[in-house]
């Protein structure tokens, strides 16, 4: 470390021999010379070494680096933190994605602005939000695992994979968004159509594809919805167990693409192969397999009156009148 030492005086002054000692020569003769060995000995007792202040060597240092090890190799905040605010609802309009933020603190809906979410995670109010020395410490954790009072309670645990990846950022610096950053290109799931029983449950897998040629597994991020929650229930972490009888897509969401798993959940009761053979036109194939596929008995043949109240209640909602 450099010191920069300046002597405010000397032992002799510069006035004339004649002249009497003013009030600012006492005060200079007052200040004497330090020696240069006292002063070496004392920089290097009181000023820690290079190496210690960058953290070259620093034993603080190393140990801070392993405690925070983490299986991802390089943090990238368009496609890992954008993604964990998303799937914990940060950014969701009734928490922080709002227009004027919740409690002092925005982001962007849904993260369709990564650059200004950065900036108010890791600039805005001083960065006191971030705390890349002690990443434990760090308000964003804190308040996210309940340590400190939230108004969205706890959104995850400590020891956690959403935990985990932010931590490892924070003690990276917390770098924001690049523009070498690949973008995602579509999702792809494990199964994209199956038959379940009553009760029965299947996990889905959805993974990530970049530009790059990148796959990757992003079931944890990912937001599950069942189109009929009553024939179909799914998970948060990506689960569908068959509820009822019936037909429904499991709609899988992540940074603005989505994946659909279409599951058939067919009735209990037997059938019989001849019930479906007897097809009159184009439109029987399809209709006849898709009542095979659910177990539903055909309704038989019925005649011109029954056929057009079934149009009509179809078509206008009401049966035909008398004069029709």
């Amino acid at each position: 470390m450099m010191v920069t030492i300046f002597f405010l005086g000397a032992r002799h002054s510069r006035r004339s021999p004649s002249a009497p000692p003013g009030p600012w020569s006492r005060l200079r003769s007052s200040f004497q010379p330090i020696p240069w060995c006292w002063l070496m000995l004392v920089c290097g007792i009181a000023t820690p070494s290079w190496s210690s202040v960058c953290g070259a060597e620093s034993p603080a240092n190393a140990a801070n680096a392993a405690k925070f090890a983490s299986p991802y190799a390089a943090i990238s905040f368009l496609n890992d933190v954008e993604p964990v605010l998303t799937r914990y609802g940060c950014n969701s309009g009734g928490c922080h994605g709002k227009q004027a933020g919740q409690n002092g603190f925005r982001l962007s809906l849904r993260g369709f602005a990564p650059d200004w979410d950065h900036q108010w995670l890791a600039r805005e109010s001083r960065g006191r939000r971030l705390n890349p020395a002690s990443p434990e410490l760090s308000l964003l954790l804190r308040k996210a695992v309940g340590e400190l009072p939230h108004g969205g309670g706890q959104r995850f645990d400590r020891g956690s994979d959403a935990y985990r990846l932010l931590s490892t950022w924070i003690a990276a610096g917390a770098p924001g968004p690049k523009t070498a950053d690949p973008t995602l290109e579509r999702l792809e799931t494990d199964v994209s159509a199956t038959t379940l029983a009553i009760g029965q449950a299947v996990p889905v897998r959805v993974w990530a594809v970049y530009s790059d040629g990148q796959r990757r597994d992003v079931t944890w991020l990912v937001r599950f919805d069942s189109q009929d929650a009553g024939a179909l229930d799914v998970s948060a972490d990506g689960v569908a167990r068959a509820i009822r009888p019936g037909e429904t897509v499991l709609r899988a969401a992540f940074q603005g693409q989505v994946a659909i798993v279409a599951f058939t959940v067919p009735q209990a009761a037997e059938t019989q192969p001849e019930w479906y053979a007897a097809r009159w036109n184009a439109v029987d194939g399809p209709v006849f397999d898709k009542l095979q596929a659910l177990r539903i008995e055909p309704s038989p043949l019925c005649d011109d009156a029954t056929f057009l109240r079934r149009v009509s209640l179809d078509l206008i909602g009401r049966i035909p009148r008398a004069d029709e």
